[in-house]
């Protein structure tokens, strides 16, 4: 992975992470385009690493809730990944992250993973992917008994997401997931867990998901 360093100043020269960021996108494109595709993942790895980093700054979620505050630099980091993803490369390099985080070795924050999303709401074929990995995640039972419980609230909250930015725009593109078998075994199973806190996992994803009429 690319050093932070290199990293931060790289950001620097396009974004301060305000409301009012006047991103160049050509000019990166430019500059991540010379890159072979093995270094556009070095690249976006780092650049996660990074931006998650700037992300905890921002506070807890929970308190910043109502933090008109947090809105600015959400949405100028997504703008910025959106821009950075224009390049085939990084918008690839960006599609495996969402279906395997792990080995990127970032835990994303709420802030980033909201960032994340939204860089590619539009996209239709990324959010499908989403949804399949994230579904497939929750109604796996080796994942839910033995991976750590923050992985886990890194799946919901981007299944949620996405869950979301998808419905409105088809909402065959979720019912096909939630009007499955497996999908009812998956929260069934979170449900009867021994775990409280993959019980209450699955009460937030079957509850949002009945509350916004996606079944």
């Amino acid at each position: 992975m690319w050093p932070d360093t290199v990293m931060s100043s790289f950001m620097k020269a396009f974004t301060n992470l305000s409301s009012d960021d006047n991103i160049p996108s050509s000019t990166i494109q430019q500059t991540l385009q010379k890159l072979r595709p093995f270094e556009c993942r070095s690249v976006l790895a780092s650049l996660l690493r990074l931006l998650n980093t700037r992300c905890n700054w921002l506070g807890s979620p929970v308190k910043s809730q109502q933090n008109e505050d947090t809105q600015g630099p959400v949405g100028s980091i997504a703008a910025l990944l959106k821009s950075i993803c224009s390049v085939p490369s990084m918008r690839e390099g960006l599609r495996g992250f969402f279906t395997q985080s792990e080995s990127f070795h970032v835990v994303p924050s709420p802030y980033l993973i909201r960032a994340l999303v939204a860089s590619i709401h539009d996209d239709e074929d990324i959010l499908q992917t989403i949804l399949d990995k994230c579904f497939s995640k929750l109604a796996d039972n080796l994942f839910t008994k033995h991976s750590p419980v923050l992985n886990q609230e890194v799946n919901a909250q981007m299944l949620l997401l996405a869950t979301g930015y998808a419905f409105r725009k088809d909402s065959v593109l979720v019912k096909v997931h939630t009007s499955s078998s497996q999908y009812l075994h998956a929260i069934s199973a979170h449900l009867s867990s021994t775990s409280l806190r993959i019980r209450w996992l699955g009460m937030v994803v079957g509850s949002t998901i009945i509350s916004r009429q996606i079944i």
